[in-house]
Protein backbone atom coordinates (compact mmCIF):
# COMPACT_ATOMS: atom_id res chain seq x y z
CA UNK A 1 0.00 0.00 0.00
CA UNK A 2 1.47 3.34 -0.76
CA UNK A 3 2.13 5.29 1.73
CA UNK A 4 -0.03 8.29 2.90
CA UNK A 5 1.06 11.74 4.06
CA UNK A 6 -0.73 14.80 5.15
CA UNK A 7 0.31 18.07 5.22
CA UNK A 8 1.76 19.65 8.30
CA UNK A 9 1.25 23.08 10.28
CA UNK A 10 0.27 25.89 8.01
CA UNK A 11 2.64 28.76 7.57
CA UNK A 12 2.17 32.17 7.48
CA UNK A 13 0.77 33.01 3.82
CA UNK A 14 1.95 36.31 2.03
CA UNK A 15 -0.23 38.72 0.80
CA UNK A 16 0.11 37.45 -2.78
CA UNK A 17 -0.25 33.47 -1.53
CA UNK A 18 -3.75 34.86 0.22
CA UNK A 19 -4.83 36.69 -2.97
CA UNK A 20 -4.29 33.99 -5.45
CA UNK A 21 -5.92 31.57 -2.52
CA UNK A 22 -8.86 33.75 -2.67
CA UNK A 23 -9.21 33.59 -6.28
CA UNK A 24 -8.84 29.94 -6.45
CA UNK A 25 -11.65 29.54 -4.30
CA UNK A 26 -13.95 31.69 -6.23
CA UNK A 27 -12.92 29.39 -8.96
CA UNK A 28 -13.65 26.61 -7.17
CA UNK A 29 -16.92 27.72 -6.24
CA UNK A 30 -17.88 28.75 -9.70
CA UNK A 31 -17.30 25.15 -11.01
CA UNK A 32 -19.25 23.76 -8.37
CA UNK A 33 -22.01 25.71 -8.98
CA UNK A 34 -21.90 24.87 -13.27
CA UNK A 35 -25.61 24.44 -14.14
CA UNK A 36 -26.13 20.65 -15.09
CA UNK A 37 -28.63 19.38 -17.77
CA UNK A 38 -31.77 18.23 -16.35
CA UNK A 39 -31.39 14.62 -18.05
CA UNK A 40 -27.61 14.58 -16.44
CA UNK A 41 -29.32 15.56 -12.73
CA UNK A 42 -32.38 13.28 -12.87
CA UNK A 43 -29.71 10.56 -13.80
CA UNK A 44 -27.50 11.22 -10.93
CA UNK A 45 -29.38 12.30 -8.53
CA UNK A 46 -32.76 11.42 -8.74
CA UNK A 47 -34.30 15.35 -8.61
CA UNK A 48 -33.92 18.54 -10.83
CA UNK A 49 -35.52 21.71 -10.25
CA UNK A 50 -38.41 20.41 -8.69
CA UNK A 51 -38.42 17.45 -10.70
CA UNK A 52 -38.57 14.15 -8.48
CA UNK A 53 -37.88 10.56 -9.93
CA UNK A 54 -40.78 8.23 -8.38
CA UNK A 55 -40.58 4.32 -8.52
CA UNK A 56 -41.80 1.27 -6.56
CA UNK A 57 -39.51 -1.19 -5.23
CA UNK A 58 -39.66 -4.55 -3.47
CA UNK A 59 -41.94 -7.80 -4.05
CA UNK A 60 -45.42 -7.14 -5.31
CA UNK A 61 -46.70 -3.65 -5.21
CA UNK A 62 -43.66 -2.77 -3.24
CA UNK A 63 -42.58 0.37 -1.64
CA UNK A 64 -42.56 3.90 -2.96
CA UNK A 65 -39.30 5.53 -2.42
CA UNK A 66 -38.29 8.97 -4.12
CA UNK A 67 -35.36 11.24 -5.33
CA UNK A 68 -31.66 10.29 -4.81
CA UNK A 69 -32.66 6.53 -3.54
CA UNK A 70 -33.53 5.67 -6.97
CA UNK A 71 -31.31 7.65 -8.86
CA UNK A 72 -29.76 5.63 -11.61
CA UNK A 73 -26.36 6.26 -11.18
CA UNK A 74 -26.73 4.23 -7.79
CA UNK A 75 -26.72 1.13 -9.42
CA UNK A 76 -25.76 1.98 -12.94
CA UNK A 77 -22.93 4.07 -12.45
CA UNK A 78 -22.06 7.63 -12.26
CA UNK A 79 -21.46 7.23 -16.84
CA UNK A 80 -24.19 4.13 -17.15
CA UNK A 81 -21.05 2.11 -17.17
CA UNK A 82 -23.05 -0.65 -15.34
CA UNK A 83 -22.11 -1.33 -11.28
CA UNK A 84 -23.53 -3.70 -8.39
CA UNK A 85 -22.26 -4.97 -5.60
CA UNK A 86 -22.16 -8.96 -4.02
CA UNK A 87 -24.17 -10.80 -6.77
CA UNK A 88 -26.64 -7.51 -7.09
CA UNK A 89 -25.19 -6.57 -10.79
CA UNK A 90 -26.50 -3.33 -12.60
CA UNK A 91 -26.18 -3.82 -16.43
CA UNK A 92 -24.49 -0.91 -18.52
CA UNK A 93 -26.31 1.27 -20.23
CA UNK A 94 -24.23 2.74 -23.27
CA UNK A 95 -26.23 0.76 -25.53
CA UNK A 96 -24.75 1.13 -29.18
CA UNK A 97 -28.38 2.16 -30.69
CA UNK A 98 -28.23 5.29 -28.78
CA UNK A 99 -25.35 6.05 -31.69
CA UNK A 100 -26.95 4.55 -34.10
CA UNK A 101 -27.36 7.46 -37.16
CA UNK A 102 -30.67 5.81 -38.21
CA UNK A 103 -33.57 7.24 -36.51
CA UNK A 104 -35.53 3.89 -36.32
CA UNK A 105 -32.36 2.01 -34.18
CA UNK A 106 -32.41 5.01 -32.27
CA UNK A 107 -36.29 4.59 -31.41
CA UNK A 108 -36.19 0.87 -30.81
CA UNK A 109 -33.59 2.14 -27.79
CA UNK A 110 -36.17 4.55 -26.80
CA UNK A 111 -38.91 1.74 -26.56
CA UNK A 112 -36.75 -0.65 -24.67
CA UNK A 113 -35.35 2.15 -22.29
CA UNK A 114 -39.71 2.74 -21.55
CA UNK A 115 -39.93 -1.02 -21.06
CA UNK A 116 -37.47 -1.36 -18.28
CA UNK A 117 -38.18 2.08 -16.39
CA UNK A 118 -41.85 1.51 -16.61
CA UNK A 119 -42.60 -1.88 -16.76
CA UNK A 120 -39.66 -3.49 -15.40
CA UNK A 121 -39.76 -5.59 -18.40
CA UNK A 122 -37.16 -6.80 -21.71
CA UNK A 123 -37.96 -6.48 -24.91
CA UNK A 124 -38.20 -10.20 -25.07
CA UNK A 125 -40.92 -10.47 -22.27
CA UNK A 126 -38.64 -11.28 -19.43
CA UNK A 127 -39.73 -9.73 -16.42
CA UNK A 128 -36.73 -7.98 -14.48
CA UNK A 129 -36.03 -8.77 -10.33
CA UNK A 130 -37.49 -6.65 -7.92
CA UNK A 131 -34.01 -5.05 -7.61
CA UNK A 132 -34.78 -2.81 -10.60
CA UNK A 133 -37.36 -0.17 -9.60
CA UNK A 134 -40.51 0.32 -11.24
CA UNK A 135 -40.15 4.33 -12.41
CA UNK A 136 -43.52 6.65 -12.68
CA UNK A 137 -42.17 8.98 -15.50
CA UNK A 138 -43.50 11.80 -17.27
CA UNK A 139 -43.05 12.15 -20.71
CA UNK A 140 -40.63 15.13 -20.20
CA UNK A 141 -38.41 13.15 -17.20
CA UNK A 142 -38.22 10.03 -19.99
CA UNK A 143 -36.95 11.97 -22.69
CA UNK A 144 -34.41 13.83 -20.68
CA UNK A 145 -33.11 10.36 -19.05
CA UNK A 146 -33.48 8.83 -22.66
CA UNK A 147 -31.38 11.92 -24.38
CA UNK A 148 -28.87 12.31 -21.36
CA UNK A 149 -28.32 8.12 -21.92
CA UNK A 150 -27.40 8.76 -25.93
CA UNK A 151 -24.84 11.68 -24.80
CA UNK A 152 -23.02 9.48 -22.29
CA UNK A 153 -22.79 6.34 -25.29
CA UNK A 154 -21.88 9.04 -27.91
CA UNK A 155 -19.35 10.86 -25.70
CA UNK A 156 -15.75 9.32 -24.24
CA UNK A 157 -16.59 8.27 -20.50
CA UNK A 158 -15.47 10.77 -17.99
CA UNK A 159 -13.67 9.30 -15.06
CA UNK A 160 -15.87 8.27 -12.33
CA UNK A 161 -15.47 10.70 -9.03
CA UNK A 162 -15.83 9.00 -5.98
CA UNK A 163 -18.55 9.61 -3.85
CA UNK A 164 -18.92 10.46 -0.32
CA UNK A 165 -22.69 10.76 1.32
CA UNK A 166 -23.34 13.05 4.29
CA UNK A 167 -26.47 12.68 6.47
CA UNK A 168 -27.98 15.94 7.71
CA UNK A 169 -29.92 15.31 10.79
CA UNK A 170 -34.07 17.05 10.82
CA UNK A 171 -35.07 20.41 13.11
CA UNK A 172 -35.50 18.50 16.53
CA UNK A 173 -31.97 16.62 16.46
CA UNK A 174 -30.01 19.21 13.99
CA UNK A 175 -28.26 21.56 16.88
CA UNK A 176 -26.78 24.59 16.00
CA UNK A 177 -23.37 22.82 16.59
CA UNK A 178 -24.86 20.52 14.05
CA UNK A 179 -25.01 22.93 11.48
CA UNK A 180 -22.24 24.80 12.03
CA UNK A 181 -20.65 21.38 11.41
CA UNK A 182 -21.94 20.96 8.05
CA UNK A 183 -21.47 24.31 6.65
CA UNK A 184 -17.48 23.97 7.28
CA UNK A 185 -17.43 20.38 6.34
CA UNK A 186 -19.13 21.22 2.92
CA UNK A 187 -16.61 24.37 2.60
CA UNK A 188 -13.66 22.47 3.19
CA UNK A 189 -14.04 19.38 0.67
CA UNK A 190 -15.24 21.90 -1.71
CA UNK A 191 -11.89 24.02 -1.30
CA UNK A 192 -9.20 21.44 -0.63
CA UNK A 193 -11.17 18.58 -3.72
CA UNK A 194 -13.53 20.69 -5.54
CA UNK A 195 -14.85 18.37 -8.62
CA UNK A 196 -12.67 15.58 -7.44
CA UNK A 197 -15.83 13.67 -5.67
CA UNK A 198 -19.14 14.04 -5.26
CA UNK A 199 -20.79 14.83 -2.54
CA UNK A 200 -24.65 13.41 -1.65
CA UNK A 201 -26.56 14.96 0.86
CA UNK A 202 -29.64 13.53 2.69
CA UNK A 203 -31.68 14.46 5.41
CA UNK A 204 -33.22 12.57 8.27
CA UNK A 205 -36.00 13.84 10.67
CA UNK A 206 -35.47 10.91 13.53
CA UNK A 207 -33.47 7.72 13.85
CA UNK A 208 -35.82 5.61 11.97
CA UNK A 209 -35.16 7.70 8.74
CA UNK A 210 -31.42 8.05 9.43
CA UNK A 211 -31.52 4.14 9.72
CA UNK A 212 -33.03 3.20 6.20
CA UNK A 213 -30.82 6.15 4.71
CA UNK A 214 -28.02 4.41 6.07
CA UNK A 215 -29.31 1.11 4.16
CA UNK A 216 -30.02 2.53 0.93
CA UNK A 217 -26.39 3.99 0.98
CA UNK A 218 -25.43 0.46 2.27
CA UNK A 219 -26.64 -1.10 -1.13
CA UNK A 220 -25.37 1.65 -3.29
CA UNK A 221 -22.04 0.11 -4.09
CA UNK A 222 -20.38 3.92 -5.32
CA UNK A 223 -20.72 5.23 -1.91
CA UNK A 224 -17.31 5.17 -0.17
CA UNK A 225 -17.83 6.27 2.82
CA UNK A 226 -20.63 8.34 5.22
CA UNK A 227 -19.59 11.23 6.74
CA UNK A 228 -21.55 11.17 9.77
CA UNK A 229 -23.19 14.04 12.15
CA UNK A 230 -23.48 13.63 15.72
CA UNK A 231 -26.25 10.59 15.81
CA UNK A 232 -27.69 10.72 19.00
CA UNK A 233 -29.18 7.45 20.42
CA UNK A 234 -28.87 5.41 17.02
CA UNK A 235 -26.31 3.01 15.71
CA UNK A 236 -25.74 2.27 11.88
CA UNK A 237 -27.06 -0.72 10.61
CA UNK A 238 -24.16 -2.96 9.74
CA UNK A 239 -25.37 -4.47 6.28
CA UNK A 240 -28.96 -3.84 4.04
CA UNK A 241 -31.56 -6.00 3.13
CA UNK A 242 -30.91 -8.90 1.11
CA UNK A 243 -27.27 -9.02 1.45
CA UNK A 244 -26.95 -9.97 4.88
CA UNK A 245 -24.63 -13.34 5.14
CA UNK A 246 -22.85 -12.76 1.58
CA UNK A 247 -19.56 -13.27 1.97
CA UNK A 248 -18.49 -10.56 -0.20
CA UNK A 249 -20.78 -7.85 1.39
CA UNK A 250 -18.35 -4.64 2.24
CA UNK A 251 -19.30 -2.75 5.50
CA UNK A 252 -20.16 1.09 4.69
CA UNK A 253 -17.78 3.04 6.50
CA UNK A 254 -18.41 6.15 8.97
CA UNK A 255 -16.10 8.97 9.49
CA UNK A 256 -15.79 9.93 12.90
CA UNK A 257 -19.41 10.38 14.30
CA UNK A 258 -19.32 12.38 17.58
CA UNK A 259 -22.02 10.18 19.87
CA UNK A 260 -23.01 7.14 18.29
CA UNK A 261 -21.91 4.03 20.03
CA UNK A 262 -20.24 0.66 18.10
CA UNK A 263 -22.75 -2.25 18.97
CA UNK A 264 -19.86 -4.84 20.21
CA UNK A 265 -22.22 -8.05 20.06
CA UNK A 266 -22.04 -7.70 16.10
CA UNK A 267 -20.14 -10.76 14.55
CA UNK A 268 -16.45 -8.94 13.66
CA UNK A 269 -15.72 -7.22 11.98
CA UNK A 270 -18.06 -4.41 12.77
CA UNK A 271 -19.25 -1.85 10.08
CA UNK A 272 -16.09 0.32 9.91
CA UNK A 273 -16.24 3.03 11.83
CA UNK A 274 -13.57 5.68 13.13
CA UNK A 275 -13.97 8.21 15.94
CA UNK A 276 -13.08 10.93 16.24
CA UNK A 277 -13.93 12.14 20.36
CA UNK A 278 -15.53 8.92 21.79
CA UNK A 279 -19.02 7.41 21.99
CA UNK A 280 -20.49 7.26 25.37
CA UNK A 281 -18.79 4.74 26.99
CA UNK A 282 -15.22 6.43 26.64
CA UNK A 283 -16.99 9.71 27.80
CA UNK A 284 -18.34 7.87 30.60
CA UNK A 285 -14.69 6.01 31.31
CA UNK A 286 -13.54 9.77 31.71
CA UNK A 287 -16.21 10.92 33.66
CA UNK A 288 -15.76 8.47 36.43
CA UNK A 289 -11.94 8.64 36.70
CA UNK A 290 -12.41 12.31 37.14
CA UNK A 291 -15.27 12.01 39.65
CA UNK A 292 -13.04 9.52 41.55
CA UNK A 293 -10.30 11.79 42.23
CA UNK A 294 -12.59 13.89 44.51
CA UNK A 295 -14.86 11.33 45.95
CA UNK A 296 -14.50 9.79 49.56
CA UNK A 297 -13.92 6.49 49.90
CA UNK A 298 -16.51 4.24 51.81
CA UNK A 299 -15.84 2.48 54.81
CA UNK A 300 -14.45 -1.18 53.07
CA UNK A 301 -12.03 0.93 51.01
CA UNK A 302 -14.06 0.61 47.38
CA UNK A 303 -16.18 3.75 45.80
CA UNK A 304 -19.87 3.71 45.18
CA UNK A 305 -21.81 5.01 42.41
CA UNK A 306 -25.07 5.13 41.52
CA UNK A 307 -25.93 4.51 37.53
CA UNK A 308 -29.70 4.82 35.54
CA UNK A 309 -29.68 2.50 33.06
CA UNK A 310 -33.08 1.36 31.66
CA UNK A 311 -33.51 -1.75 30.83
CA UNK A 312 -33.12 -2.85 26.96
CA UNK A 313 -30.68 0.75 26.26
CA UNK A 314 -27.38 -1.05 24.89
CA UNK A 315 -28.51 -4.36 25.03
CA UNK A 316 -29.31 -6.87 27.53
CA UNK A 317 -28.89 -6.37 31.18
CA UNK A 318 -25.99 -8.37 30.54
CA UNK A 319 -24.25 -6.04 28.37
CA UNK A 320 -25.39 -3.25 30.53
CA UNK A 321 -23.45 -5.45 33.41
CA UNK A 322 -19.87 -6.02 31.42
CA UNK A 323 -19.81 -2.27 30.32
CA UNK A 324 -19.76 -1.15 33.95
CA UNK A 325 -17.30 -4.07 34.69
CA UNK A 326 -15.34 -2.35 31.82
CA UNK A 327 -15.43 1.09 33.67
CA UNK A 328 -14.53 -0.26 36.93
CA UNK A 329 -11.59 -2.38 35.42
CA UNK A 330 -10.28 0.83 34.01
CA UNK A 331 -10.41 2.81 37.21
CA UNK A 332 -9.09 0.09 38.91
CA UNK A 333 -5.77 -0.03 35.74
CA UNK A 334 -5.29 3.61 36.14
CA UNK A 335 -6.05 4.44 39.45
CA UNK A 336 -5.71 0.99 41.86
CA UNK A 337 -8.97 2.12 43.36
CA UNK A 338 -12.05 -0.60 43.35
CA UNK A 339 -15.63 0.84 42.12
CA UNK A 340 -19.13 -0.90 42.61
CA UNK A 341 -22.39 0.61 41.27
CA UNK A 342 -25.55 0.79 42.68
CA UNK A 343 -28.50 0.55 39.73
CA UNK A 344 -31.03 2.45 40.71
CA UNK A 345 -35.07 1.41 40.11
CA UNK A 346 -35.64 4.96 38.90
CA UNK A 347 -34.18 8.36 37.33
CA UNK A 348 -33.38 9.78 40.64
CA UNK A 349 -30.34 10.02 43.16
CA UNK A 350 -30.35 9.73 46.67
CA UNK A 351 -29.31 13.08 48.29
CA UNK A 352 -26.06 14.26 48.30
CA UNK A 353 -24.75 11.60 45.93
CA UNK A 354 -23.18 11.81 42.19
CA UNK A 355 -24.86 9.13 40.27
CA UNK A 356 -24.02 8.01 35.96
CA UNK A 357 -26.36 8.85 33.83
CA UNK A 358 -26.51 6.30 30.80
CA UNK A 359 -30.09 7.02 29.66
CA UNK A 360 -29.41 7.85 25.38
CA UNK A 361 -32.85 8.94 25.14
CA UNK A 362 -33.45 11.87 27.66
CA UNK A 363 -31.57 14.07 29.90
CA UNK A 364 -32.12 14.38 34.13
CA UNK A 365 -34.37 16.01 35.56
CA UNK A 366 -32.45 17.05 39.06
CA UNK A 367 -30.19 15.98 41.05
CA UNK A 368 -25.62 15.81 40.82
CA UNK A 369 -24.80 13.48 37.78
CA UNK A 370 -22.11 12.40 35.09
CA UNK A 371 -23.92 12.92 31.84
CA UNK A 372 -21.61 11.37 29.04
CA UNK A 373 -24.25 12.38 26.30
CA UNK A 374 -25.61 15.71 27.46
CA UNK A 375 -24.26 17.71 24.32
CA UNK A 376 -24.57 21.17 24.76
CA UNK A 377 -28.19 21.13 26.88
CA UNK A 378 -28.48 22.69 29.75
CA UNK A 379 -29.34 21.62 33.28
CA UNK A 380 -32.52 22.71 34.77
CA UNK A 381 -32.67 24.84 38.09
CA UNK A 382 -31.13 22.79 40.87
CA UNK A 383 -29.11 20.14 38.67
CA UNK A 384 -25.57 19.89 38.67
CA UNK A 385 -23.99 17.77 35.75
CA UNK A 386 -20.44 16.97 34.47
CA UNK A 387 -19.38 16.25 31.39
CA UNK A 388 -16.46 15.02 29.30
CA UNK A 389 -14.97 16.96 26.59
CA UNK A 390 -11.64 16.84 24.51
CA UNK A 391 -9.35 19.26 25.57
CA UNK A 392 -8.53 20.94 22.52
CA UNK A 393 -5.73 23.10 23.35
CA UNK A 394 -5.16 26.58 23.52
CA UNK A 395 -6.17 28.90 20.26
CA UNK A 396 -7.12 25.41 18.63
CA UNK A 397 -10.83 25.94 16.87
CA UNK A 398 -14.32 24.96 18.51
CA UNK A 399 -15.97 21.15 18.05
CA UNK A 400 -17.38 22.03 14.68
CA UNK A 401 -14.26 23.37 13.00
CA UNK A 402 -12.10 20.46 14.45
CA UNK A 403 -14.51 17.78 13.67
CA UNK A 404 -14.88 18.96 9.95
CA UNK A 405 -11.51 19.67 9.53
CA UNK A 406 -10.16 16.17 10.87
CA UNK A 407 -12.91 14.63 8.16
CA UNK A 408 -11.97 16.36 5.30
CA UNK A 409 -8.27 15.51 6.46
CA UNK A 410 -8.72 12.07 6.14
CA UNK A 411 -10.58 11.99 3.11
CA UNK A 412 -8.37 13.72 1.35
CA UNK A 413 -5.34 11.46 2.83
CA UNK A 414 -7.44 8.67 1.94
CA UNK A 415 -8.46 9.89 -1.84
CA UNK A 416 -4.00 9.78 -2.31
CA UNK A 417 -3.93 6.30 -2.34
CA UNK A 418 -5.59 6.16 -5.75
CA UNK A 419 -7.51 8.03 -8.53
CA UNK A 420 -10.13 4.79 -7.89
CA UNK A 421 -10.20 4.18 -4.28
CA UNK A 422 -13.26 1.87 -3.91
CA UNK A 423 -15.27 1.32 -0.96
CA UNK A 424 -13.45 -2.50 0.48
CA UNK A 425 -10.10 -0.21 0.68
CA UNK A 426 -11.52 2.30 3.43
CA UNK A 427 -10.70 0.71 6.25
CA UNK A 428 -7.03 -0.53 5.21
CA UNK A 429 -6.89 2.99 4.12
CA UNK A 430 -7.88 4.26 7.91
CA UNK A 431 -5.24 1.68 9.43
CA UNK A 432 -2.86 3.07 7.23
CA UNK A 433 -3.33 6.75 8.05
CA UNK A 434 -2.35 6.74 12.37
CA UNK A 435 -1.14 9.97 13.28
CA UNK A 436 -2.65 13.07 10.98
CA UNK A 437 -2.24 16.94 11.53
CA UNK A 438 -5.19 19.52 10.17
CA UNK A 439 -4.04 22.89 8.66
CA UNK A 440 -4.42 24.23 12.25
CA UNK A 441 -1.94 22.39 14.01
CA UNK A 442 -4.79 20.00 15.46
CA UNK A 443 -3.91 16.27 15.48
CA UNK A 444 -5.38 12.82 16.06
CA UNK A 445 -4.31 9.36 16.80
CA UNK A 446 -6.26 7.00 13.88
CA UNK A 447 -6.63 3.90 15.60
CA UNK A 448 -8.50 1.18 13.67
CA UNK A 449 -10.10 -0.84 14.87
CA UNK A 450 -12.18 0.96 17.50
CA UNK A 451 -15.01 -1.53 18.54
CA UNK A 452 -15.56 0.31 21.73
CA UNK A 453 -15.75 3.74 20.18
CA UNK A 454 -12.99 5.29 21.92
CA UNK A 455 -12.08 7.72 19.89
CA UNK A 456 -9.12 9.40 18.68
CA UNK A 457 -9.19 11.50 21.88
CA UNK A 458 -6.83 10.77 24.52
CA UNK A 459 -7.12 13.96 26.88
CA UNK A 460 -10.57 15.32 28.12
CA UNK A 461 -11.83 17.96 30.06
CA UNK A 462 -14.15 17.83 32.75
CA UNK A 463 -16.42 20.54 32.94
CA UNK A 464 -19.45 21.04 35.65
CA UNK A 465 -21.96 22.91 34.59
CA UNK A 466 -24.98 24.54 36.06
CA UNK A 467 -28.65 26.16 35.18
CA UNK A 468 -27.71 29.56 36.90
CA UNK A 469 -23.41 29.03 37.05
CA UNK A 470 -21.35 30.01 34.35
CA UNK A 471 -19.53 26.19 32.99
CA UNK A 472 -16.34 25.51 35.40
CA UNK A 473 -13.77 22.63 35.06
CA UNK A 474 -13.57 19.81 37.24
CA UNK A 475 -10.64 18.84 35.85
CA UNK A 476 -8.35 19.23 32.93
CA UNK A 477 -6.17 17.62 30.90
CA UNK A 478 -7.38 14.31 32.37
CA UNK A 479 -5.25 11.78 29.99
CA UNK A 480 -6.65 8.39 30.06
CA UNK A 481 -6.32 4.89 28.13
CA UNK A 482 -9.47 2.72 26.53
CA UNK A 483 -10.43 0.01 28.65
CA UNK A 484 -9.18 -3.51 27.53
CA UNK A 485 -12.24 -5.51 26.41
CA UNK A 486 -11.71 -9.17 28.59
CA UNK A 487 -14.82 -11.15 27.14
CA UNK A 488 -17.12 -10.60 24.07
CA UNK A 489 -20.61 -9.63 24.67
CA UNK A 490 -23.44 -12.02 22.93
CA UNK A 491 -26.16 -10.97 21.21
Amino acid sequence: MPSLRTAGPANLASPAVVIIGCLLSLLLADAWSQPVAPGQSLFEKGAHAGQILSARAGSGEGWVLRGAAVACANCHGLQGQGGGEGSLRAPSLRWPEWASPEATVHARARHRLALVLRHGRQEQGRTLSSAMPRYDLSEAQFDQLASYLASLTVAPPKPARPVLALLELGPDLNTSLERELHQRLRTCLQQRLGERIELRTAHAADAVQAQRQWLAWQAQSDVLAVLAPAWRAWRPAPTAPGLSGQQDQVPLTALFPLVADPDPRLPQPPQAVQWLFGGSLARAQALVQSWAQAEPHTQDGALELSVWWPPGQGGTEADQHQALTLLANSLRRDTGRELRWVRLPAAQLPPGRFGLWMDETALPAGGHWLVPQAGAALPPPGARWWRAQPDLGRNWPGLAASWAEATCTVVQAALQAGPEVIRAQWPALLAALGRIRGSEGQEWQVTFPDPLGYGAARLWNVVETAAAAAPRVVQPQLRITPPTVTSRMQP
